[in-house]
């Protein structure tokens, strides 16, 4: 009997130290989840509208609080904050600013950069603008970016750039002279097929 009892309160006792080991297990973050939080906290506490200019008076003070002690990260954060609160402020839902944080980060990523050794840590270090207003596989690819962003606003692709199956994109080939064809999870024909017609899908 006492073997019995002993075996089962070893069982009980892996079982504890199991759900506990659950437990700590950190939860994966839900940026999109965050954001909508924050939204619903500014707008019940510092009113609804685009509020561009209290928005912006309270980020230089901010910046002057960041110059006077630029190690602490509350000041950076406090900064960040009011970025994304003027995203959603013009009606942009969580979505939409993930999506346009991922799509300036490869933006940014795909330009041409001076050498930072050489600049001035004083200044701001801005891309080569020299070819911006050139045909270029950049200035294709921002087209690119910048339909898909269309798609993911009003629904046409899923946050996984996933086509939905009942939409319908131009198509300009001889199969389909001037009328609508089917192309399903192909998400870059789709795009080409769109910016070929002029952009519209």
């Amino acid at each position: 009997m006492i073997d019995v009892l002993l075996q089962e309160t070893r069982r009980l006792h892996r079982e504890l130290i199991d759900a506990q080991g659950r437990e700590a297990e950190p939860r994966p973050f839900d940026f999109a989840a965050h954001l909508a939080r924050q939204a619903e906290f500014s707008a019940r506490t510092f009113g609804p509208g685009q509020r561009t200019q209290g928005v912006c008076d309270h980020i230089r003070k901010e910046l002057r609080e960041i110059e006077a002690a630029p190690d602490d990260l509350s000041e950076w954060i406090d900064v960040a904050i009011l970025a994304l609160d003027g995203a959603w402020r013009i009606g942009a839902t969580p979505t939409e600013i993930i999506a346009a944080m991922v799509a300036k980060q490869t933006k940014n990523e795909g330009r041409r950069w001076p050498d930072w050794h050489t600049a001035d840590p004083s200044k701001a270090i801005e891309h080569d603008r020299g070819d911006e207003h050139l045909p270029s596989a950049q200035a294709d690819a921002d087209k690119r970016d910048a339909q898909r962003y269309r798609w993911l606003r009003d629904g046409t692709i899923d946050e996984d750039g996933n086509i939905n199956d009942e939409i319908h994109v131009a198509v300009d080939s001889p199969e389909w002279p001037n009328q609508w064809a089917l192309v399903a999870q192909d998400l870059d024909a789709a795009i080409d097929a769109a910016l070929k017609k002029g952009g519209a899908a």
